[in-house]
């Protein structure tokens, strides 16, 4: 799995500084969902419901296509968040059918300052499991909330973000196609 990871993770960097800035001519829609070829990956994600840039949503690497690797950006209009890359902070995610709470720690592996007052952060290389998959199958919606360290999630633009979840197995199913074939 350590390989998977480092190879995402020089993908995103390699290829594009932060998650959703890719060429529109590569993406396939389907149901608010946006799938994507990313160097290495396929990544498929949704937007925010508060701030449309927030994305959440997972990679498949190449050669690992039945592997999800969870994917979250946010962005913080202060730039002490860029002293935080590198480490793991602490997410909560609320599933709004089930009210399942899931604590779960997701790097920050790249930030891309769009101005000077604004910065989106990526979060991802955290492998899920199918439990955690069944949630969001099984939910219109998540709740994403950066808990911890509390000094970040105080420099967040907003609190909590919502993620509606609806059409997730379609493209989950659609990605892991792609990713075997090895390309959009």
């Amino acid at each position: 799995m350590k390989k998977v990871k480092f190879a995402l993770a020089t993908a995103l960097l390699v290829s594009v500084p932060i998650v959703g800035s890719f060429s529109k001519d590569d993406s396939i829609r389907i149901d608010g969902w946006k799938i994507e070829r990313t160097g290495g990956a396929i990544s498929y994600l949704t937007n925010g419901q508060e701030v449309h840039g927030h994305e959440f949503g997972f990679f498949k690497v190449y050669n690992h296509c039945d592997q999800d690797l969870i994917s979250i950006s946010l962005s913080s209009r202060n730039s002490k968040v860029m002293s935080y890359k590198g480490t793991r902070p602490e997410f909560g995610l609320v599933f709004d059918k089930s009210k399942d709470f899931v604590p779960m720690p997701i790097e920050y592996v790249a930030y891309k300052a769009w101005h000077e007052n604004l910065i989106v952060m990526s979060f991802t290389n955290t492998e899920v499991t199918s439990g955690f998959m069944k949630l969001v199958e099984q939910n219109p919606r998540v709740l994403v909330k950066l808990q911890k360290p509390a000094e970040l999630s105080s420099l967040m633009d907003i609190e909590v973000e919502g993620f509606a979840l609806k059409g997730f197995s379609k493209t989950r199913i659609k990605a892991r196609e792609l990713c075997r074939k090895g390309a959009i």
